[in-house]
């Protein structure tokens, strides 16, 4: 109904958001945003790895209404954006110490809601990685672009946060960070030529 609602009426958009299903989600159904927003006063539902964390979100609307060409379009657009942001107590990052140049590594990033429960920090959670000048952090614009910035002499590691995994570019130290809802985490790894004791 949504999608024939954007179809008929006059360069107006239209999304579905609601509760109360106890986890966090969002995907487009025929063309139409389609969001169900984390609990934030009962335990969740689904499980920690697929949006089963309490939580607030965040809706963000352009004002703009869309053109008919927009509305026949993908999507994919940013009319509306949601962000969802889990209550935490702290957050952590685990890493290696050390990693050969070359060699990927596997960040593992955990969040501890109030009453211990732990949930990995990745969608639908809202969370922004950063890190040391010298640290190359993927986005999906730089991805799309096939950009090679982090070849030059400037970045020492590269950071995938779809894949959560930092490769050593050069030797170096390098710092990664996460931060969500407020709490961040760090951790810092020296990056080893293959041969290096």
């Amino acid at each position: 109904m949504a999608a024939e609602f954007e179809i008929e009426s006059d360069g107006k958009s239209a999304a579905y958001i609601a509760g109360h299903a106890g986890t966090a989600h969002a995907r487009h159904v025929d063309g139409v945003p389609y969001v169900i927003v984390p609990p934030s006063g009962k335990d969740p539902y689904g499980p920690a790895d697929n949006g089963g964390f309490i939580g607030w979100t965040m809706v963000s609307v352009d004002s703009h209404p869309a053109s008919k060409a927009h509305r026949h379009t993908n999507r994919r657009d940013q009319w509306i954006q949601t962000a969802m942001h889990p209550l935490f107590d702290s957050v952590a990052l685990t890493a290696p110490d050390t990693l050969a140049v070359g060699d990927e590594a596997n960040i593992k990033a955990i969040g501890t809601q109030p009453g211990g429960r732990t949930i990995p920090l990745a969608y639908p959670a809202t969370v922004r990685w950063s890190g040391s000048e010298n640290v190359y952090v993927l986005t999906e614009n730089r991805k799309q672009s096939n950009s090679r910035k982090h070849d030059s002499d400037r970045y020492d590691a590269v950071f995938d946060p779809a894949l959560r995994t930092l490769r050593a570019v050069r030797p170096g130290t390098v710092t990664l960070r996460v931060t969500a809802n407020g709490e961040t985490a760090s951790t810092t790894l020296s990056l080893r030529q293959p041969s290096d004791k």
